[in-house]
């Protein structure tokens, strides 16, 4: 649980550093939404990336390069399907700015919403499964041996003369 939790400060986190950069580029320094949107999320990704990888998942000792591959294939994918079901919620309920007496949904409030369920799910359970794995005995599902809890060999021992053994 306490994985689930680091991991969802670390998004919020991240999503706080996208969003207020977005704010800064576009009322400050005056860039376009579109270039705000790019710069703010992949800053995000980016700090997303290392407090998972050092803090939330402890993934520090894994291929480096390999997390970075199947975090872009998970951060693209989030991406997509983000893009997919705001698109298909503001179709359902209308898009519409908040003007008082005209129903409907404020893109902005489609946006977060789906962000906060896409972090809620497919973006914890791919990274913790996918991005950041481990072996069930590390996540506590198996114990590391028999040793551990019946005196006998390690789990993964196998017999004299059996295929693999030195």
């Amino acid at each position: 649980m306490m994985t689930y939790i680091k991991a969802n400060l670390a998004a919020i986190a991240a999503s706080l550093l996208d969003y207020a950069l977005f704010f800064v580029l576009v009322r400050w320094i005056g860039a376009t939404a579109s270039a705000s949107t790019a710069i703010g999320m992949v800053c995000g990704g980016v700090l997303a990336f290392f407090l998972g990888r050092g803090w939330a998942f402890q993934a520090t000792t894994g291929d480096a390069g390999g997390q970075v591959l199947r975090y872009a294939l998970v951060w693209l994918g989030n991406i997509a399907l983000s893009a997919l079901l705001v698109g298909w919620l503001a179709g359902w309920l209308g898009v519409r700015p908040l003007i008082a007496g005209r129903p409907g949904i404020n893109p902005l409030i489609a946006r977060v919403g789906v962000g906060v369920v896409m972090g809620l799910t497919y973006s914890y359970f791919m990274q913790r499964w996918f991005v950041f794995p481990k072996t069930a005995a590390q996540n506590g599902a198996l114990p590391r041996t028999h040793a551990s809890t019946s005196g006998g060999a390690p789990l993964n021992a196998r017999p004299p003369g059996a295929p693999g053994h030195d």
